[in-house]
C-alpha cells in the first residue's frame, strides 16, 4: 500500500513537471545584455594564466565565457549548414532567480519564422571554445568550417543585414566541459 501511494505521488509529480513542455505560442521577448568590452585576445582585459604561451599553437586560455556570449550578435543551434553559411535556431535567454536561463528549441521543433541565416564573410574566422562549467573559462582554438554540423551550438559575431540575415565575421563553436 505504501509503495502504491509513493508511485502515485511520483506519477503526479512527473505529469506536473511535463505539463509545461508543449510547443506553445511563439514568443518574441528576447532579453538583451550589457556588452562587456574584450581586448584583441578576447579575454575581457585580464591576462590569461599562460599569457607567455607560443602563439603558433593557435589556442588561447582563460577567456571569460560570459563575455564571449554577451558580446555576440546571435547564439543558436544549427538547423541547416553548408560551406558558405548556415541557418540557426536562436537561443533565447531570460532572467530567473538572479541568473540567466538559456532556452533553445528542441531539434525538430524550431520555429522557421525565428531562424537566422548566417552568411560567412570571406574573412570569417572559425573557432572552437571549450567552456569549463566550473570556472566559466573558455579555451579557444582555431577550427575549420567543416566542424559545423547540424545541432552544433554556435556563438556568432557579424553585421545584421535584416532581422533574419547576418554576415558573420567570427563563428565560435561552443562546447561545455565539466573538467
Amino acid at each position: 500500500m505504501k509503495h502504491k501511494k509513493l508511485l502515485c505521488v511520483a506519477v503526479v509529480l512527473c505529469m506536473t513537471a511535463l505539463s509545461g513542455c508543449s510547443k506553445g505560442e511563439k514568443e518574441n521577448d528576447y532579453i538583451t545584455f550589457k556588452k562587456v568590452p574584450i581586448n584583441d585576445e578576447g579575454n575581457n582585459g585580464s591576462k590569461s594564466e599562460n599569457s607567455s604561451k607560443d602563439s603558433s599553437e593557435n589556442q588561447s586560455e582563460g577567456n571569460d565565457a560570459d563575455s564571449l556570449i554577451y558580446n555576440s550578435d546571435v547564439m543558436g543551434s544549427v538547423v541547416e549548414f553548408s560551406n558558405t553559411g548556415c541557418t540557426v535556431s536562436p537561443t533565447k535567454t531570460e532572467e530567473v532567480d538572479g541568473g540567466q536561463l538559456a532556452i533553445a528549441a528542441q531539434p525538430g521543433y524550431e520555429d522557421e519564422e525565428n531562424n537566422v541565416n548566417i552568411h560567412y564573410s570571406d574573412s570569417c574566422q572559425f573557432q572552437l571554445a571549450k567552456i569549463n562549467i566550473a570556472t566559466g573559462k573558455a579555451y579557444i582554438s582555431d577550427v575549420d568550417v567543416s566542424e559545423i554540423k547540424k545541432q552544433t551550438s554556435l556563438i556568432i559575431y557579424g553585421e545584421w543585414s535584416d532581422d533574419h540575415n547576418i554576415e558573420a565575421t567570427k563563428v565560435i563553436i561552443d562546447r561545455y566541459e565539466y573538467e
